[in-house]
């Protein structure tokens, strides 16, 4: 057979390039902007508080902030400020603190429609601060916590209800991925010691693989 070799079109003639249209000064942090609708939103710290923010993202100017606690202190090397970044669904921002705040907060203003605590009692915290970014799915806010029947942790959007809690793993700074496995969605952890396969619905766990233990 024959490969035809056309001519790309799709390049303007002349120079082009890329041009700033506006930036603005944050505090530090490690969250990454999403951009939903009409908002672009992140985490930063604040002064003595990190916050979750949102911002016109045509001119930068910002529309609204939520606190997510004291500011979480770097150390060992880490900066100060949030690690996780928000996850937006139905008109809500999920978010994860670095102390293990999870909340939800409505995307138009930033109101608090509910918190969580994660503590030793029901996740391993990290060493660093909870760093997991929420998965939504199959209706659900799913989170990676850690620990012994807890690894991951599936909350109610509108009312933060634990609706499961699946998997015996510690996790550090992991964000479970939402695959389509022969078919089917299923939830995959990386654990510190166990690779974890879930059904997101219902935190069945569709199979688990040891990789050793954490630190290897």
């Amino acid at each position: 057979g024959s490969t035809a070799v056309g001519e790309a079109t799709t390049l303007p003639s002349g120079e082009f390039g890329l041009s700033v249209k506006w930036d603005r000064e944050l505090g530090s942090g490690y969250s990454r902007v999403v951009v939903a609708g009409d908002l672009a939103v992140t985490m930063f710290t604040a002064g003595e508080v990190d916050v979750v923010a949102a911002f016109d993202p045509a001119s930068g100017e910002e529309s609204w902030r939520s606190g997510l606690g004291a500011t979480s202190a770097g150390h060992s090397g880490s900066d100060d400020g949030p690690l996780s970044t928000p996850a937006v669904a139905d008109g809500r921002v999920f978010s994860v603190g670095p102390r293990g705040g999870v909340a939800a907060l409505a995307l138009d203003d930033g109101t608090e429609i509910w918190r969580h605590q994660l503590d030793e009692e029901n996740s391993s915290p990290p060493f660093y601060g909870f760093t997991t970014t929420p998965v939504i799915a199959a209706g659900n806010v799913i989170v990676a916590t850690g620990g012994d029947g807890h690894a991951v942790t599936a909350f109610d959007p509108a009312s933060g209800e634990v609706r499961w809690t699946a998997g015996n793993d510690s996790v550090r700074y992991q964000t479970p991925t939402l695959l389509d496995l022969g078919g089917r969605p299923t939830l995959v952890l990386a654990g510190d010691n166990l690779i974890l396969g879930l059904d997101p619905a219902t935190g069945e766990i569709r199979f688990e693989h040891a990789h050793g233990e954490a630190g290897r």
